[in-house]
């Protein structure tokens, strides 16, 4: 093989290192991207169960309260067909405990999809670190996988261009020269 074909082909082997780097840096970059637009289709579905829990804890801390009320509508009323009377110091007494009771429950329930809605919101932005910074690591390896494939083309090329001058066919010094 002639030196100017071991040029040639020094040559060819470096773009293809070159374009194999540059094919897997976008590759990486894509993933990159994908992986940052996962994150961010799932946080938006993730704030919209957040508001869900918490729509649906509100829902049922109003329930709490009409099932309190209608506690209190039971109580006025068996208070009232008791003939005890419905101001009755033991019926308001009652009375009183039965809307404590009420606005308990609804307290503990309003809570409870508040603290849901927090751990929904929390993941969602855990997730997005995650994400955000898995895609920046892609990135940089982009990077150094393209950095990487440039060297090691040149490496490739000044490799194969010197051994056409370093093959020195019927020399006599060290040099290559007569």
């Amino acid at each position: 093989m002639g030196p100017e074909l071991a040029i040639v082909s020094a040559v060819v082997s470096a773009a293809g290192t070159a374009f194999g780097a540059v094919a897997q840096s976008n590759s990486m970059k894509a993933q990159a991207a994908a992986e940052e637009q996962k994150a961010a289709i799932e946080a938006q579905w993730s704030e919209r169960r957040s508001l869900e829990e918490k729509g649906a804890a509100q829902r049922q801390s109003q329930e709490e309260l009409r099932k309190a009320k209608l506690a209190q509508s039971r109580l006025t009323a068996v208070a009232g067909g008791s003939g005890a009377g419905a101001d009755d110091e033991t019926v308001m007494k009652l009375w009183g405990g039965i809307e404590k009771e009420g606005r308990y429950n609804a307290a503990n329930v309003t809570a409870a999809g508040d603290q849901r809605a927090a751990g929904i919101d929390y993941q969602s932005g855990l997730n997005t670190w995650v994400a955000d910074s898995n895609a920046r690591i892609k990135r940089a390896g982009a990077k150094s996988t393209l950095i990487g494939g440039f060297l090691g083309a040149a490496g490739q090329a000044f490799g194969g261009m010197s051994s056409r001058y370093s093959s020195g066919s019927g020399s006599t010094g060290r040099t290559g020269y007569a």
